[in-house]
């Protein structure tokens, strides 16, 4: 008679060993941080980035300008160099004539004459994510060619 009392002692023991005890409770997960809204499209034609990317230049509003350039020309000028170079001086532009001359699909040329001479001068633009932005690859920030 022992034995069998002793089998299912064992088998008891055993059970409730094996019993499922509820997991210790996890640690909540920090709370994510709201998603930007993405931000509507730049419906502006190319003249008036122009102009803003100009302005944005003689006010010394250097950030403001380098993030109107094209993800290429921020990729080749850092925004250090940008502020460095732009605050050695600007060309002096005639905002009032600013005239896209070209527009083919997603680029376009934006001609502004100089303001103390005739000549004019060409900025390439190149549509990124729906917003015109200055192509800058060589040149000065007053000045930039594509």
């Amino acid at each position: 008679m022992k034995r069998p009392l002793f089998a299912l002692l064992v088998l008891a023991l055993l059970g409730a060993g094996c019993a499922r005890r509820p997991a210790p409770p996890r640690p909540l997960a920090p709370p994510r941080p709201a998603a930007r809204p993405a931000p509507p499209p730049d419906t502006r034609p190319p003249t008036p980035v122009v102009v803003a990317y100009l302005e944005a230049l003689y006010a010394g509003r250097y950030r403001e300008a380098y993030g109107l350039l094209d993800e290429a020309s921020r990729q080749k000028h850092s925004y250090p160099q940008f502020a460095k170079q732009a605050g050695a001086g600007v060309t002096q532009y005639d905002l009032s004539t600013a005239t896209v001359t070209k527009q083919i699909g997603e680029r376009a040329v934006v001609n502004v004459r100089l303001l103390e001479d005739p000549a004019s001068a060409g900025f390439h633009l190149r549509r990124e994510q729906g917003a015109w932005r200055i192509v800058y690859s060589t040149g000065a920030p007053g000045f930039p060619y594509p």
